[in-house]
């Protein structure tokens, strides 16, 4: 399978539903799917390129893990991501997250990845977290409209041993950074 289109009034991308199409290259989810189920796209090798639409709500474990994605873009919309979600995409270089997404959660994007820029546009009550980031290779930060960065002294902080971070802007509105963020 190297290509497919989803129609509109599509609802839902079910469990493992491409799994293993090693030869898919690009997905653009319509508007009317709500929910992109656990390892829907898991093992789509090729998979460098996927557009969300408006309407999605939720993506589960594994969604995308081990795929080619360059980039990651979460549209507002987005409430609730799984862990896992985007795990083993070590081809990711942009990553942005949309302001329905708090508290932005920790295990769902890979690590292991060369991650020029991290954007984050909170909704201003966003919280990122305690280690989300912890020991990415991300090299430039941008954090607009988060509330938060909490850490305890049991946790890494949310950018925690980013040895690749060479920027951050902290935009308005931070009103906690905690322990350890850095």
């Amino acid at each position: 399978l190297v290509s497919v289109v989803l129609g509109e009034g599509l609802l839902e991308i079910g469990h493992s539903t491409f799994k293993e199409c090693t030869a898919l290259t690009s997905v653009a989810i319509p508007d009317t799917v709500t929910n992109i189920t656990q390892s829907a796209f898991i093992d789509c090798k090729s998979l460098a390129s996927v557009r969300f639409g408006s309407g999605l709500r939720t993506i589960g474990e594994w969604a995308f893990e081990n795929c080619a994605l360059g980039s990651i873009e979460i549209p507002n919309n987005v409430t609730n991501i799984a862990r896992w979600a985007f795990n083993k995409c070590s081809s990711v270089t942009n990553i942005v997250i949309g302001s329905g997404l708090s508290p932005v959660p920790a295990d769902v994007f890979p690590l292991d990845a060369p991650v020029d820029t991290l954007t984050v546009n909170g909704s201003g009550e966003t919280v990122i977290a305690k280690s989300a980031f912890a020991t990415s290779r991300i090299r430039h930060l941008v954090l607009n409209g988060v509330a938060s960065l909490p850490c305890d002294y049991y946790w890494y902080g949310a950018f925690r041993a980013c040895e690749n971070l060479v920027s951050v802007v902290l935009g308005e509105g931070l009103l906690e950074i905690g322990h350890s963020t850095f």
